[in-house]
């Protein structure tokens, strides 16, 4: 089952830092995605992973749990714990640091 939105900040918080505080979300340098670490860490199925969300706009479907990924990063910019300083690059900000309850420089 998918988790909540609210659910999914902390893990991508703290899986930002575990690469070192900034990432491309697609990004396996670290052995999997952003997308695919949270996967794991939820321990979601391939039933969960195959959901798609339909797109009018361009009338494509999407993977909804990256859809839902990337709006709880959406959330987490609009709470200055993420900052929108390069784009396609997903960064901590220093009170995401501290929010996640991470001792990093």
């Amino acid at each position: 089952m998918l988790p909540k939105y609210k659910e999914i900040y902390i893990p991508l918080l703290r899986e930002l830092a575990r690469r070192g505080g900034r990432s491309k979300p697609s990004d396996k340098s670290m052995g999997k995605s952003i997308y695919e670490a949270l996967a794991a860490y939820f321990d979601l199925t391939e039933a969960d992973l195959d959901k798609q969300v339909f797109e009018p706009s361009n009338n494509t479907y999407r993977s909804k749990w990256k859809n839902m990924v990337r709006l709880a990063r959406n959330d987490l910019v609009k709470k200055g714990l993420i900052g929108n300083f390069e784009r396609g690059v997903w960064e901590l900000t220093e009170r995401g640091r501290i929010e996640a309850g991470l001792n990093m420089p």
